[in-house]
């Protein structure tokens, strides 16, 4: 009988043993997915904010346990400059994946509706390219490159990026802010975000002020110098034919002093083209005088929207 108990015992522990080297190995094999879970299980956002964020997003089960494992956090500049480590005037910077943590710039303006949705959106996909093996990435490679192709002039700042960096970064903007993807791409995003429209239409609202602001600058700018060059052109011709008109007005005068100096026809003729003359250079100077007007409107507008987009780039930079 005591020969039965023992190996019963000695079964169960082997079962026992059995049973926890398959969890430990099931652990091992899907660390990403269960740390996940149970991050999430414990998770509370951080601020409402972050709440409405992860609303708006509008996550698949999967996205949840991502973003809420990273444990989003909205800063304002001292706290997100020290976590995102951001020093750089020139280049402001709206959010960072530091440390496994979503860190989002708080960025409170309403014209540039969508923004730390965007960005919250552009994190989280770094969250999620951390948790992807090297030969799932490898396999991306060649993918994220003709995403980067097709849209060369809107992703030109990752020429700059080394090709670890350029590849992580591929893959975070092609999910929020290119509608168009591979097929290979758009079934990993869906996998997170359950429409990827909505998310890349938050890129498009905040971006599209600054595009609007770019394009009505440099239309301004070409304006202001074609006004520029116009008008030069017909100071320069209206002081000429001014000066040449006052030549021939005082020869005119001259002449019709003179006995004999010109027949009536000639007389009358010669009078018509000075007049004509005088007529034309007044319309010339009226023409010049408006241009002149629009050539400090536009230059007034011009600035009104350089310091729009002053005002709009200090929003968004931290380090301002």
């Amino acid at each position: 009988m005591k020969k039965n108990k023992d190996g019963f015992k000695f079964g169960l522990a082997a079962a026992f043993m059995v049973v926890t080297i398959t969890l430990t190995v099931l652990v091992m094999i899907n660390y990403n997915a269960v740390h996940d879970f149970l991050s999430s299980i414990f998770y509370i956002p951080s601020s409402e904010k972050v709440e409405d964020l992860e609303k708006e997003l509008d996550l698949t089960y999967n996205g949840q346990l991502v973003f809420r494992a990273s444990r989003p956090v909205v800063d304002d500049s001292q706290n997100f400059n020290s976590s995102c480590g951001t020093t750089d005037l020139s280049a402001p910077v709206l959010g960072c994946y530091e440390n496994s943590t979503i860190h989002i710039y708080n960025i409170e303006e309403p014209a540039l509706t969508g923004i730390m949705e965007s960005t919250a959106a552009h994190e989280l996909a770094h969250a999620i390219w951390a948790r992807m093996s090297d030969g799932e990435k490898k396999a991306l490679e060649p993918v994220l490159e003709e995403v980067y192709n097709k849209n060369s002039d809107s992703l030109a700042v990752l020429s700059e990026y080394t090709k670890e960096a350029r590849t992580d970064e591929l893959f975070a903007r092609a999910a929020t802010e290119i509608k168009n993807v591979p097929s290979e791409l758009e079934k990993i995003y869906a996998g997170y975000f359950a429409d990827r429209n909505k998310i890349v239409s938050f890129f498009d609202n905040y971006y599209s002020v600054f595009k609007d602001l770019n394009d009505k600058l440099k239309s301004l700018l070409s304006e202001i110098e074609s006004l520029q060059k116009t008008i030069e052109t017909e100071s320069e011709d209206y002081t000429t034919r001014s000066n040449s008109l006052k030549v021939a007005i005082e020869e005119f005068n001259n002449c019709a002093e003179t006995q004999d100096c010109y027949d009536y026809a000639t007389f009358a003729t010669r009078r018509t083209e000075l007049t004509n003359e005088q007529e034309a250079l007044k319309t010339l100077y009226g023409k010049i005088k408006s241009e002149i007007a629009r050539y400090y409107e536009r230059i007034d507008e011009y600035n009104k929207n350089v310091f729009k987009t002053i005002y709009y780039e200090g929003k968004i930079n931290s380090n301002l």
